[in-house]
C-alpha cells in the first residue's frame, strides 16, 4: 500500500514520466529492492541526551589551559597585546586586475540560498543582463553563461535562467509573485507547525513556477535531460537517505547526456532544493532518484530513492566550491595551458558572519561550551571556507577569477518573510554600484566569450546517447 502525503505539484503532475519525482511514500513491503531504514530508532532521543550529558561532563572536567604562546610577548620584553581587532575593516569590493581580453572566457554564476531574500541576487543579475545587452547585444544572460549553480532560492533563480528565461523576468517574478506567495497566497491559514501543516503551500509555489515557465514560452514540464544542450545547471539538494547533499545536473561529469535522473522535471529538481525545508514546506519524497553510496574504504554502490529536506541543510547553502570544482573538471582556466580564463560570479542573499568576543569566549561555562558545540552549524563556516578557497585560487591563478557580491542584512531580515523587501532591493542597488561590479561589467563587455553548452567531442551521435551514463548524483 501507499501512504498518501500532501500533493506537491499542480494538476499537470498527473502526466509524470516514469523517472520523475513522485510525491508519495513507498511503504515497507511494497517490493522495492532497496536496503532502507523503514523503522524509527526508538532510542534516538536517549542517545542524544546521553551525548549532551557526556559533552557537559567532559567540558566540566577539561582544564582551562592557556597556551604558552600567549607568554611569548612577555618573555621577549615587549608590551602585552590585548585580544581583539588588530586593524580596521578593509572595504569590500576591491577592484581586481582586468580580465584578459583575448582569452576565451567561461562565465559561471552561482547563487546562494536565502528564500525571498533572493530578490537581491535576482535584481543584480537583471542589471548585469541589461548592461551586457547594451555592450554585447545579447538577448538574455543564459546566452553567454557556461554554468549556473544554486541552492534553494538560488536553484529557482539559476534553474529559470538555465531554462532560457531572461534575468529581468526572474527579477519580476520575485518582486511580484514571490512577494505575494510569502505574504499571503502561499501561506497555510492556520499552520500549527510542524504538527499538522507546513507553513507554506508547496503546490501553490510550484504552480507559480509552472506559470513562469509557460509565460516565457517554455515547456513547464521540461526535464533535466531536455536541457542538455544549454548551459550546465547544478542544483544542490540535501537527502535524508544518503544524509548528504545530492546534485541534480543537466549533463553528466563527462559532458554527456544523463542516463540516470534525466527524466526528473526541472520544477521537481528545483522543489527538492527550494521547497522541502522542514516546518516551512515539509520533506519531499523521490522514490525513483538514483544516487551513489560511498563507503570509507572507497567502495560504492548505486541506490534508488531519496527524501529531500531543503538544499541548504548541509554545507551547500552556497555552491561556490562545487562551481569551482566544475571549472577544474572541465579543464577551464588552466594556468599551464593558458588557453582560456574563468570568471565565477557568486551571489549571496545577505550573510552576517558574526564572531564571539575573546572575553566572552574565555568566560564560557562548561554548559555554555557544550551548548555552543551542539548548536554550531557547518553551513556558515562552509560559506566562509568556500569563499576563502576560491579567493585563494583567484589570487594565485591569473586565469581564474571569482567575484563575490553579498551584504550584511539589516536586523529583522528573514528568508521566509517579505516584510523587508525594500531593504533587499536597496541591497541590490548598492551591490551594482560597487567598484568591482562596475569593473566586472566593463570587462565582460570586452572579453572574448567561450562557447557555451557541451563540448563538441562530448556530444555523442543519437544512437550512442543511451550508452553514456552518470552513476548517480
Amino acid at each position: 500500500m501507499f501512504l498518501t502525503v500532501e500533493p506537491a505539484i499542480g494538476p499537470e503532475r498527473s502526466h509524470l514520466p516514469p523517472q520523475s519525482i513522485e510525491f508519495q511514500h513507498r511503504a515497507q513491503g511494497s517490493g522495492t529492492p532497496l536496503e532502507q531504514r523503514t523503522t524509527p530508532d526508538r532510542f534516538a532521543i536517549m542517545r542524544h541526551l546521553a551525548l549532551l550529558f557526556a559533552v557537559i561532563q567532559i567540558a566540566g572536567c577539561a582544564p582551562d589551559v592557556t597556551s604558552h604562546l600567549s607568554q611569548i610577548s612577555k618573555v621577549q620584553g615587549t608590551s602585552e597585546q590585548k585580544p581583539g581587532p588588530i586593524n580596521n575593516w578593509l572595504k569590500g569590493g576591491i577592484v581586481q586586475r582586468s580580465l584578459a581580453k583575448d582569452k576565451p572566457t567561461h562565465i559561471l554564476i552561482e547563487v546562494d540560498g536565502g528564500g525571498i531574500m533572493g530578490i537581491t541576487p535576482a535584481l543584480v543579475l537583471a542589471d548585469l543582463e541589461k548592461r551586457l545587452q547594451n555592450s554585447r547585444h545579447i538577448t538574455k544572460l543564459g546566452d553567454i553563461v557556461s554554468v549556473f549553480s544554486g541552492t534553494s532560492t538560488g536553484a529557482i533563480i539559476t534553474g529559470m535562467l538555465a531554462a532560457g528565461i531572461s534575468a529581468q523576468r526572474v527579477a519580476n517574478y520575485y518582486e511580484t509573485t514571490g512577494v505575494g506567495l510569502f505574504n499571503s497566497k502561499g501561506v497555510n491559514p492556520f499552520p500549527i507547525c510542524p504538527l499538522f501543516a507546513a507553513k507554506f503551500k508547496r503546490d501553490v509555489f510550484q504552480d507559480s513556477l509552472f506559470d513562469a515557465l509557460r509565460s516565457a514560452g517554455k515547456n513547464p514540464q521540461m526535464t533535466l535531460g531536455d536541457m542538455y544542450s544549454g548551459p550546465l545547471l547544478l542544483i544542490a539538494s540535501y537527502d535524508l537517505c544518503s544524509e548528504r547533499t545530492l546534485w541534480f545536473r543537466t549533463r553528466d561529469l563527462n559532458d554527456k547526456p544523463l542516463r540516470e535522473n534525466g527524466n526528473v522535471e526541472l520544477v521537481d529538481a528545483i522543489s527538492s532544493s527550494a521547497l522541502s525545508a522542514a516546518i516551512y514546506f515539509g520533506k519531499l519524497h523521490a522514490p525513483e532518484v538514483v544516487w551513489d553510496q560511498w563507503q570509507s574504504d572507497g567502495s560504492t554502490r548505486q541506490m534508488r530513492g531519496a527524501v529531500f529536506n531543503d538544499g541548504g541543510q548541509g554545507t551547500q547553502n552556497s555552491t561556490l566550491a562545487q562551481t569551482t570544482l566544475q571549472s577544474i573538471i572541465q579543464g577551464w582556466g588552466d594556468p599551464f595551458s593558458k588557453n582560456d580564463q574563468v570568471v565565477i560570479i557568486s551571489l549571496g542573499c545577505g550573510n552576517n558572519f558574526s564572531t564571539r568576543d575573546y572575553a566572552a569566549a574565555s568566560g564560557l561555562s562548561p554548559v555554555d561550551q557544550a551548548v555552543a558545540y551542539l548548536e554550531n552549524e557547518a553551513r556558515p563556516e562552509s560559506l566562509v571556507l568556500q569563499w576563502r578557497a576560491a579567493s585563494f585560487i583567484s589570487a594565485h591563478n591569473p586565469y581564474f577569477r571569482v567575484y563575490r557580491f553579498d551584504y550584511v542584512p539589516p536586523a529583522g531580515s528573514s528568508a521566509f518573510s517579505a516584510k523587508m523587501v525594500k531593504s533587499y532591493e536597496d541591497a541590490a542597488n548598492g551591490l551594482t554600484h560597487r567598484s568591482d561590479y562596475e569593473q566586472l561589467v566593463s570587462d565582460l563587455g570586452q572579453v572574448k566569450l567561450a562557447p557555451t553548452g557541451p563540448t563538441p567531442s562530448a556530444n555523442p551521435p543519437a544512437s550512442e546517447k543511451q550508452k553514456s551514463s552518470l552513476r548517480g548524483i
